[in-house]
């Protein structure tokens, strides 16, 4: 009865929001923080964290790097940022090249939405497991950060977790 049509809509909700996900994702390249995630992903597979260039080399001036870029002592950039991302897509740019980077956030995004519905099925039922589906799949913060290469859902993720296992103890 209500139980199966309860996971009906929920396999549903899943299954729309996955493929917008999927079908949506932004390049790396459109966005500025995006892309710094991005190119530091890829300079971490090379080996290297830093990125530099004959003027900044020279002079050594902020105007010669970007501003999400840190000048270090050696007169290189280094990103302003934590380094957790980064070392998230370099593995799945070394697995799966271009396309990790590009579908890396879209399948946490996907996995956000079936963590926070099974993490609500557990501690409400299966009705607190659908409102929150609902509530989590119609945030328009979720669905916009869910298609760039930017670490809010990646974190949203492990917050939940950590979360569901101190409400466990």
């Amino acid at each position: 009865g209500t139980e199966i049509t309860i996971i009906f809509i929920k396999i549903s909700i899943i299954a729309f929001f996955s493929f917008y996900f999927l079908s949506n994702f932004q390049p790396y390249y459109e966005g500025a923080d995006s892309y710094v995630n991005a190119l530091t992903s890829i300079k971490i597979t090379q080996g290297s964290y830093e990125i530099t260039n004959p003027l900044l080399q020279q002079t050594g001036l902020h105007e010669f790097v970007p501003r999400q870029w840190v000048i270090t002592e050696s007169n290189t950039a280094v990103p302003a940022f934590n380094v957790g991302l980064p070392v998230i897509g370099s593995i799945f740019y070394s697995l799966f090249g271009y396309y990790g980077l590009f579908y890396l956030i879209p399948l946490c995004s996907i996995s956000l939405l079936i963590i926070s519905e099974r993490i609500s099925t557990k501690l409400f039922g299966s009705l607190g497991g659908l409102i929150t589906l609902i509530l989590v799949s119609s945030n328009l913060f979720i669905i916009r950060t869910g298609t760039d290469f930017l670490s809010e859902n990646i974190s949203t993720i492990f917050i939940l977790i950590a979360f569901f296992y101190i409400l466990k103890l």
